[in-house]
């Protein structure tokens, strides 16, 4: 609808002048929902968005940008199907062409190619440290090993120069470690522990190992130099099972010997036993649930044991020259540096693969690791050099990248949310200013961009979702202790929403800075449910439940997470039938939220396929409420998940035009030789 006004302007002459201006009521409407929808979006209520801007649509159907937006939010309701087909569209029309394809081709691969058939990767250098920097200045000597941080980053000893030093995740070193005047005697390996300032360390020309802290000094230290079993020959590589038992290996003693975390020694092993020959020259060493993994150099092949030291078999390849380096991925395949090559091995298809090309590794690679973010790094003793590798379709397929948030409260101050992830979907971290560009209206801003990992912090926040539908009485102490458990294992910046699932959640109550509360709250809190004022409990709508819980976190850039304590009795007919499994799957994936179950089943049982399914879809897990770990198990699971959020803050230098303005706005991310791009945009409140 079009309204004509006429407009009369008296001009100091006998004769009016009538103008007509057009007016479009329509538009109009449909650039305020559309506003609104952006500013919701913005805030992380991405449903109420994706109604908006469903309505601006009603309005203008075939306005591209708001069809844009609509995909966003689709996608941020885990609807990926329906977000596909939208941008596909949109490509067709040539709107935002290669950007929306390369989202398009993301989702089709990431959410679409289960049922593909096993593909061989081939990895390729992406990026090399050498031994002198391009200054000149000595950086290693001889790297004999390398191992991963959890925060993107790498430890090497450097063998000649009697250091270790530490690199981020884009190759800089951060940190140059050593003991004392002289330094550590011939560094070999480098094993991280849980606090990220210290590491164990192979000494090997002093025949033992040190605990180290981040300053050099040492905290702790067993072995020395003897041929008994609880002393060394030149000690060289490191690994540590599930239990934290430390195992070594000995070239000397022709030995493998196993100790404890406090440096006691435990046991030893390697001596001709039949069938198993005895080690010749043993060196790399891995672990991987009950099986240990030792490579032997001269024999050209890869022993396993279990962990107490028996023999188990002999694996073996006729292109293995003289494995050293052994390093368990993920537990599911073990990484071989082999001379010029760098192997797999896969624990179920039990055979060897070539991940790289002859010779494109270098001439003798010690050890070879890969990182928190999927890249494959291997250091080469001889020709002195750090190599990063990615897959050959992780480098073309780049980052996919997401603006989750932006907030303007404090414009021209601006504060931008940003999803980072590989291209297998994996939250990438270890980013920092020098990896994000910041453009608005198609410029770079002139201000200098501040970048804040959420992954340097341990925050989490986490909905707790309590099943009504069972004996409240009965069950009121279980309640009490897994909330106690959980309040207790959590942090002062830790934050909680407590819930009752049932018809429809009802929000029980909001703890901040839990691990301050006391334990009688707590109790009497959560016993609180099965009060006798507390209304019967109506029939659950699981579904609708879980989608409450999850989208309370959506504004959240921290670790985030729903732990749902149920009666381990569901039906797919009543519990899921606005949401379907697969789409709360989808949605807490694409929130990054993990999905917890614990079970508190009166026979005892484990939790139902069904919640397993979904605790695994998401990356949560799920587990019975007398688990022996309990609900330490889940606050360290939830603490070591990857985030991938980037809160970027920067000065915007935008006419907002009182809140009338769309700005559209950009990220650019470059990390060695991969990139990553994601578009949006905001309006700014309209009290500036």
């Amino acid at each position: 609808m079009k309204l004509i006004v006429a407009i009369f302007l008296f001009v100091f002459s006998p004769l009016f002048v009538l103008t007509a201006q057009t007016i479009d009521l329509e538009g109009v409407e449909a650039e305020d929902e559309f506003r609104t929808g952006v500013m919701l979006f913005n805030s992380g209520y991405y449903n109420q968005a994706y109604m908006r801007f469903e309505k601006a649509l009603s309005i203008k159907p075939e306005n591209r940008l708001y069809r844009f937006w609509l995909g966003r939010s689709l996608l941020q309701n885990g609807y990926y199907s329906a977000a596909r087909e939208v941008w596909m569209r949109l490509v067709q029309e040539g709107y935002k062409a290669d950007f929306l394809q390369s989202r398009v081709d993301f989702l089709s691969r990431i959410y679409y190619s289960s049922d593909e058939p096993y593909q061989k990767r081939n990895y390729v250098i992406s990026h090399t440290l050498f031994q002198n920097t391009d200054r000149g200045r000595l950086l290693f000597s001889a790297p004999m090993s390398v191992s991963a941080d959890s925060y993107g980053g790498l430890w090497v000893p450097s063998f000649s120069t009697s250091e270790v030093l530490r690199f981020n995740a884009n190759g800089r070193e951060i940190a140059r470690i050593k003991s004392g005047y002289r330094g550590f005697d011939k560094p070999f390996d480098v094993l991280p522990t849980d606090n990220p300032n210290v590491f164990w360390l192979t000494e090997f020309g002093g025949d033992r190992v040190v605990k180290v802290d981040r300053f050099g000094k040492e905290t702790a230290s067993f072995g020395g130099k003897g041929r008994a079993d609880d002393r060394f020959w030149g000690p060289q590589f490191l690994a540590q099972d599930k239990d934290g038992f430390l195992y070594v290996t000995d070239a000397g003693n022709k030995k493998v010997s196993k100790w404890t975390a406090d440096g006691e020694f435990v046991l030893a092993f390697g001596k001709s036993v039949y069938p198993f020959p005895g080690f010749s020259m043993p060196s790399g060493i891995a672990v991987s649930g009950e099986t240990v993994y030792v490579a032997d150099q001269r024999a050209k092949a890869v022993y396993t044991f279990d962990r107490s030291g028996n023999y188990i078999e002999t694996l073996t390849d006729a292109r293995l020259k003289g494995p050293e380096g052994l390093f368990n991925r993920n537990d599911t395949e073990l990484i071989v540096a082999d001379g010029q090559m760098i192997f797999s091995f896969d624990y179920k298809r039990k055979i060897f693969e070539p991940l790289t090309d002859a010779g494109s590794s270098g001439t003798r690679v010690t050890k070879a690791v890969t990182d928190i973010n999927g890249n494959l790094i291997s250091v080469d003793t001889e020709e002195n050099r750090i190599d990063f590798f990615c897959d050959i379709n992780s480098l073309y397929a780049g980052f996919d990248a997401e603006i989750v948030s932006i907030n303007t409260l404090n414009f021209p101050k601006t504060e931008m949310v940003v999803s980072v992830s590989n291209s297998l979907g994996e939250p990438f971290v270890g980013l920092d200013q020098t990896n994000f560009t910041v453009y608005e209206e198609s410029a770079p801003v002139a201000d200098r961009v501040s970048v804040f990992s959420a992954d340097a912090a341990e925050e989490m926040t986490v909905s707790v979702l309590i099943d009504r539908n069972l004996d409240e009485k009965k069950y009121a102490s279980v309640f009490e202790y897994l909330a106690a458990e959980l309040f207790q294992r959590s942090g002062h910046n830790d934050r909680f929403y407590l819930i009752a699932a049932e018809g429809k959640p009802v929000r029980l109550d909001e703890i901040d800075s839990p691990g301050t509360a006391p334990l009688d709250d707590i109790k009497a809190f959560v016993s609180e449910m099965a009060g006798e004022n507390q209304p019967a409990p109506t029939p659950r709508r699981l579904d609708v439940c879980l989608r409450d819980a999850m989208a309370r976190l959506e504004t959240a850039a921290t670790r985030k997470a729903v732990i749902y304590i149920t009666n381990n009795r569901h039906s797919e007919t009543q519990d899921f039938t606005l949401y379907d499994e697969q789409n709360t799957i989808e949605y807490a994936s694409a929130n990054n939220i993990g999905l917890y179950i614990v079970a508190v089943d009166p026979d005892g049982r484990e939790p139902s396929e069904e919640m397993k399914e979904l605790a695994e879809g998401s990356g949560g897990l799920a587990l019975p409420y007398d688990d022996p770990a309990g609900i330490k198990k889940i606050v360290e699971h939830i603490k070591q998940k990857k985030t991938g959020f980037y809160l970027l803050k920067y000065t915007s230098a935008s006419d907002g035009d009182y809140g009338r303005r769309y700005i559209p706005c950009a990220v650019e991310i470059n990390h060695l030789s991969r990139t990553g791009w994601a578009e949006s945009g905001y309006f700014i409140p309209r009290d500036f």
